[in-house]
């Protein structure tokens, strides 16, 4: 069967054909010309990717009912999703409209098609509240304080919008009430664990000193509850996990005694947690990224039992998170201006130890490997420690000898066979490169196999140059275009290598053809293709930058 798909791939190369992908331009310029059956064709595809101004022009098409039945529910629904990615025309649209549709038999409308959401869609669709729509939401909870759907958008509204239109005095206040609530009525759910449930000491324009302990207070109390659950105690030491490391420890070894059959999920939260006071940690963002550190953290008194615990321990899931933690979290550091002694060395121990101990699990070979890798330091021009990345594409390799389960193969091929490029280990880099393009031949449109596609057809024409044929290089250049998007290629853009390489000798227009179709998948205010082709068109060569690195 594999072999097949290889052979239908390569069919299909040696044709000029590959997966149809739409343009954003073009479709623009179809909804321009009010040619609305091919502005939806191109623009819907594009939209269901993940393109945020596709998205918001598809949320105009249902809105205004431009070749498709009117249905404002869908334009909402579109605008949305393309506010969530950060497009300000969208957020600013959506403020309008809340603004307009914000009196109270609207809210209650709204409330009623929302309740059978689960409480984290429910916090994302608050992201697109307003001020006065929160203030109905409000009014309903003083009727209702046990309306969840209501305080789970107030929720998302005061963590990611509330301060820039109410203030933060203001949205302090509000996110104090409403976190404690959900505290003291409602530990268990979902979002008693996320960051936006979580009152800051200092370090933030939204900290709060008072309601950050009267929420310590409140989720001591639960823990301390015969009746309290795993999740209760999940929840309370994730709240303290930044703030008062301690007393997070205190609350994990409580709960690995009370739940020995989860005593590795419990060994797992300590591994991250001690990470991160070694770390010096003292700011996370709603997706669990570090934004802070401090240099008084991590050589607390609390930093260095966390390090001695690290060194002493036998549990794989403890040294294993821990390791993997310190490896990336500490790379992270570097942007600010601190950096913990001896975390990259004690990050590869713990995770060799981790290894040891569970040498079936994949995922300490990958990660060990992706740890030396970084400590490898490969450069544009081909550096790099090679001893360092022959024994980073070992560990990799062992961790794709562990599983067959194709998402995860996908991911690790993609490193896999860029270090085999790399390392001038051509049989290995094309054998993978072939296994990413059949994994995501049948996937033209799905982003979570975009990613495989562009890299696997960029490592076949960078193969494809070592071996003189600019022909077959130009190919793959543009079938790697034609990606669906997904993953580092939506948010930081695609590797630029192949494309240099091709334009030293002389690939004007191959290379421009393929920063156009970039820009179906990479957008954004701060991207850089128009000036790269601006570039490209009088005769220099772009600095192409942090998109030679990845």
């Amino acid at each position: 069967m594999m072999k097949r798909i290889l052979v239908a791939v390569w069919v299909l190369l040696a044709a000029g054909a590959g997966p149809a992908v739409a343009d954003l331009n073009t479709g623009q310029r179809a909804l321009d010309l009010s040619d609305y059956p091919k502005a939806l064709a191109e623009l819907r595809p594009l939209a269901e990717r993940g393109n945020s101004k596709a998205q918001f022009l598809l949320g105009k098409m249902y809105t205004f009912g431009w070749g498709v039945a009117q249905d404002k529910e869908e334009g909402l629904r579109w605008y949305r999703e393309a506010a969530s990615r950060g497009l300000p025309e969208a957020r600013a649209l959506l403020i309008r409209l809340c603004e307009r549709d914000s009196d109270a038999a609207s809210v209650a409308a709204q409330t009623e098609r929302l309740n059978g959401l689960g409480p984290l869609e429910l916090l994302r669709n608050g992201r697109s509240l307003c001020a006065k729509a929160a203030l109905q939401l409000e009014a309903r909870l003083e009727k209702d304080p046990a309306e969840a759907t209501s305080r789970y958008r107030l929720l998302g509204y005061y963590y990611f919008n509330a301060a820039g239109e109410i203030g933060a005095p203001k949205t302090i206040e509000a996110r104090r009430r409403h976190i404690l609530w959900l505290i003291a009525e409602d530990p268990g759910s979902e979002l008693g664990g996320a960051v936006e449930a979580r009152i800051a000491p200092a370090g933030n324009a939204l900290a709060d000193p008072q309601g950050y302990a009267e929420g310590s207070r409140l989720w001591l109390q639960q823990v301390d509850r015969a009746s309290a659950s795993a999740t209760v105690f999940a929840h309370a030491a994730a709240y303290h996990q930044i703030h008062d490391k301690p007393t997070a420890e205190r609350i994990l070894l409580a709960a690995k005694s009370r739940f020995p059959a989860a005593a590795e999920h419990y060994d797992a939260s300590l591994g991250y947690l001690y990470a991160l006071a070694v770390l010096g940690v003292s700011g996370l963002n709603h997706t669990g990224i570090p934004v802070a550190a401090s240099p008084q953290e991590a050589s607390s008194p609390f930093a260095a039992k966390a390090r001695k615990a690290l060194e002493q321990s036998e549990s794989a899931a403890l040294a294993g998170v821990a390791g993997k933690i310190l490896s990336q979290y500490g790379a992270m550091m570097q942007a600010f201006g601190t950096s913990a002694t001896g975390e990259r060395t004690l990050a590869e121990k713990l995770l060799t130890r981790a290894e040891r101990l569970q040498p079936g699990n994949p995922l300490w070979a990958e990660t060990l490997g992706q740890h030396l890798l970084m400590m490898a330091k490969p450069g544009r021009a081909g550096g790099g420690d090679g001893r360092a990345m022959q024994r980073a594409l070992g560990y990799l390799e062992k961790s794709l000898a562990q599983t067959g389960e194709p998402e995860w193969r996908m991911s690790r091929l993609q490193e896999v066979a860029k270090l085999a490029l790399k390392l001038g280990e051509q049989a290995k880099a094309e054998r993978y490169a072939r296994e990413l393009l059949a994994l995501a031949e049948p996937h033209p449109q799905d982003e979570k196999y975009g990613p495989a596609w562009h890299d696997g057809h960029m490592v076949m024409g960078q193969l494809a140059l070592q071996r003189g044929s600019v022909a077959e290089a130009r190919e793959h250049l543009r079938a790697a275009g034609e990606t669906a998007g997904g993953g580092t290629l939506t948010s930081f853009g695609p590797n630029m290598g192949l494309a240099r390489d091709l334009l030293q000798r002389g690939e004007k227009q191959a290379v421009i053809d393929y920063l156009r179709q970039c820009q179906n998948f990479w957008t954004g205010a701060q991207v850089p293709i128009e000036r790269w082709i601006q570039d490209i068109e009088h005769g220099r060569t772009p600095e192409f930058g942090a998109n030679l690195e990845y």
